[in-house]
């Protein structure tokens, strides 16, 4: 009767085996999206655009923004990472990507104006960075 009950258990699990298969790859539901270059910008305009595309920030910049705009499934979850020079300075968390395909963040400075130096900004789904941004804050000469 055991004998019986072992092979009946691996058979329910090898007849399981390809359905759990089947859903962890349907493309539908596991989902695959793509992320655009980001865009370093100085604003975001009403309907949720970049007003410029910069990669060099006066000091006096009063808040710095990260726009991506992405291809893919209907719900992805992105978060971004904020370095000055190696240093993190932010970390957003995981926000939703809203119905029209776009997010942005925004960094700003606690004091009268930002640090000059190099910054980045890392784009990420789970933790590892999808895409990285580079940009600079310095005088402009």
């Amino acid at each position: 009767m055991s004998r019986c009950f072992v092979i009946a258990l691996i058979l329910l699990f090898v007849a399981q085996c390809p359905c759990y298969c089947n859903v962890w790859r349907n493309p539908e539901r596991s989902g695959t999206f793509t992320v655009n270059e980001p865009i370093m910008t100085t604003g975001v305009t009403a309907d949720g655009q970049p007003v410029d595309d910069l990669t060099v920030f006066s000091p006096t910049t009063s808040r710095i923004y990260c726009f991506v705009s992405i291809e893919g499934p209907e719900s992805v979850r992105l978060g971004s990472r904020w370095y000055q020079e190696g240093e993190l300075l932010y970390d957003s968390g995981l926000s939703e990507v809203g119905a029209d395909r776009l997010i942005w963040w925004s960094m700003r400075t606690t004091a009268e104006e930002f640090e000059e130096g190099n910054y980045r900004v890392e784009i990420y789904a789970i933790s590892a960075p999808i895409k990285v941004k580079y940009f600079t804050i310095r005088e402009s000469k």
